[in-house]
């Protein structure tokens, strides 16, 4: 697309002419600001890629995931029946399958140790993001 041959000039231009120089597009801004925002409409987990899966590092509490019983190391290996894991997915491409807006639905298939997998079907909701937790 045009977006994407603008982004891709831009980012080897930035290259050739400063090494320590980084072009950040409009969608990696709006990513990096949702923290500062303090909300997103999402399924509510902290996720890491690990050995070319998705691999859950928190539900966020009072989130959707939290609520449905998902866990930290469930490793999610379907979205939507679309296999996530050894295909080389990266954080964007995660954020755009889990995040949509509140109300809408995702089924996620978590593999999880000595349980096998389990299919669930997340309502995404308002995700508050505290930089503090507390207990």
């Amino acid at each position: 697309s045009k977006e994407q041959l603008i982004n891709s000039t831009v980012t080897h231009l930035l290259s050739e002419l400063d090494p320590h120089s980084y072009y950040i597009t409009a969608d990696e801004i709006a990513a990096m600001n949702e923290p500062l925002e303090g909300n997103f409409d999402g399924i509510g987990v902290q996720f890491n890629i690990q050995h070319d899966t998705i691999m859950v590092v928190d539900p966020l509490v009072g989130g959707p995931s939290q609520k449905l019983g998902i866990k930290a190391g469930d490793r999610i290996v379907k979205v939507n029946d679309s296999l996530v894991a050894g295909i080389g997915i990266n954080n964007s491409q995660v954020l755009k399958m889990l995040k949509g807006p509140k109300g809408t639905k995702v089924k996620v298939e978590v593999f999880r140790k000595n349980v096998d997998t389990i299919v669930f079907n997340i309502t995404r909701g308002k995700i508050a993001i505290y930089s503090v937790s507390t207990s």
